[in-house]
């Protein structure tokens, strides 16, 4: 679910930086153009600080376990590390309340957070099988550093209103 969250996030902010560049183009007046491009931003910046909520929320609320990185494909494939841009990379292995979980993160270039022997995980206690990625900080800091670029750009676009 997180994948699919950033890939979202990806397109949605390429998807709005193009409507908030042809907004700034066309016949319309200029105030109008300012407001398009400006409303566009401000979707992006709600998005931004949304998803930013939602992994707070998820890192204050679920519980630290100890978990150890495991390499899914590593019999099959090359040795470890695999490349970067091999999807397949990572997996984590935890135990809670006496069960023991596995979960794969697809997200390319994770088995960099996998070098250490043991780390601590974020799980769910409803369902400990729902694992917060271990990448989750690098996504909190880029969902709300491109936020922040967003809120500087309209502070910038409002200064060019006469």
């Amino acid at each position: 679910m997180d994948n699919v969250l950033l890939a979202l996030y990806w397109w949605f902010t390429l998807a709005l930086l193009f409507v908030g560049g042809a907004g700034l183009t066309g016949d319309a007046p200029h105030r109008v153009r300012i407001l398009r491009a400006t409303l566009a931003l401000a979707l992006h910046v709600a998005f931004s600080l949304g998803l930013s909520a939602h992994i707070v929320w998820r890192r204050l609320r679920w519980v630290p376990v100890e978990g150890e990185p495991i390499v899914a494909s590593q019999e099959a494939g090359p040795p470890y590390p695999p490349g970067l841009y091999r999807s397949s990379g990572c997996g984590w292995r935890w135990t809670y309340g006496g069960v023991t979980y596995t979960a794969e993160d697809y997200t390319p270039g994770d088995y960099l957070f996998a070098w250490e022997k043991r780390t601590t995980l974020w799980v769910d206690p409803r369902d400990p099988s729902r694992l917060l990625p271990s990448t989750w900080g690098l996504r909190l800091l880029s969902y709300l550093t491109f936020g922040g670029m967003s809120a500087y750009c309209i502070l910038r676009l409002w200064e060019l209103v006469p």
